[in-house]
């Protein structure tokens, strides 16, 4: 499958106006490259930089089946009526083995890693401003781009 009809796909079963998509079945999983959505055959995952959180979509039935929230607690406004959410989730990556949904956290300098079965989250710090998540192939090692600190973690 086309890297246009995994996108067909993954919009197919967020919106209720789009046609379904036939048969479709999402394109391999890519641990190299990372984005603010990833969609398997059994879940969608999607980046919710306003919520702090993560979404996790059945694409069968195009329903939300988890919210895995990456902070402390939700975010909500301020006495002065500005809202800043904590952690910003950015990007995201699925491990080559399927088990792991690793996430950038901006704001808050952290990469989380979600247990795909459990949605436990486990969160390790890595630098200023983390945009990009990248897995090695064997899924050995991690690697995150830093704005801020000009550098790549792995």
């Amino acid at each position: 499958m086309t890297r246009a009809a995994a996108l067909l796909f993954a919009l197919a079963a967020c919106g209720d106006n789009l046609a379904a998509v036939p048969d479709a079945t999402p394109a391999a999983v890519r641990p190299e490259h990372s984005s603010s959505i990833v969609a398997t055959a059994d879940a969608i995952y999607v980046v919710n930089a306003d919520a702090d959180s993560v979404s996790v979509l059945d694409p069968a039935t195009r329903s939300l089946v988890a919210e895995i929230l990456l902070a402390g607690a939700a975010p909500a406004p301020a006495a002065d009526g500005s809202y800043t959410p904590g952690v910003l989730p950015r990007a995201l990556a699925l491990s080559p083995d399927g088990a792991t949904l690793y996430v950038t956290g901006m704001r808050s300098g952290m990469l989380y890693a979600i247990d795909v079965a459990s949605h436990d989250v486990r969160s390790v710090a890595v630098g200023s401003e983390p945009v990009g998540v990248a897995v090695a192939p064997d899924g050995a090692t991690v690697f995150v781009a830093c704005a801020q600190d000009d550098k790549v973690v792995a």
